[in-house]
């Protein structure tokens, strides 16, 4: 295993593991255990879109070639920063796509969280309606949201090396030119 299907296998495990064994009663999940691995799943779904935003930022950032003088061009990674965050993810999503050459198995992993994603943000709970209030309903939810949070979690897994590495190259580019 690689180093960073190690990092992403200790990072599910603390993500999930209290969940697995302090939320099950009777292989039900209990309703603050539930709401807690919602809470998880929508921290790992705005880390995933911010992982994005500063892909976006970062490479316009060095396409623009901001790193010439940082002082003077401040307001314009502002400018920058402002327009990324008023993105839908799927408009990051498309956006990067234009950008990046990008493999069609990774965008096909992308592609999937975004719908994970759109699923747990704008149907999921509509979608049980009352189920939420009953051990059984929960118990089909997260079994559900889990499914939805593994496939964040593996776009995740693929894009923010690639975060880190516009990361690097920016801060090399800001260095060369200090």
């Amino acid at each position: 295993m690689n180093q960073t299907a190690n990092s992403s296998a200790a990072l599910w495990a603390d993500f999930w593991g209290p969940l697995v064994t302090l939320g099950v009663r009777n292989n039900m999940a209990s309703e603050s255990i539930f709401y807690e691995q919602v809470g998880r799943a929508t921290k790992l779904a705005q880390y995933l879109e911010f992982e994005l935003s500063n892909i976006l930022l970062i490479h316009e950032a060095i396409e623009k070639q901001l790193y010439t003088a940082p002082a003077k061009n401040s307001d314009a990674y502002l400018a920058i920063r402002a327009s990324v965050d008023k993105n839908t993810l799927g408009a990051s999503i498309r956006k990067i796509k234009q950008k990046l050459s990008i493999e069609m198995d990774i965008e096909t992993v992308i592609d999937t969280a975004l719908e994970a994603r759109n699923r747990f943000t704008h149907n999921f709970f509509r979608d049980y309606g009352l189920a939420v209030h009953t051990e059984e309903g929960r118990d089909k939810m997260s079994k559900e949201l889990t499914q939805l949070c593994k496939s964040m979690q593996k776009a995740y897994d693929i894009v923010s090396p690639i975060t880190s590495k516009l990361f690097a190259e920016h801060s090399t580019l800001l260095q060369k030119h200090s």
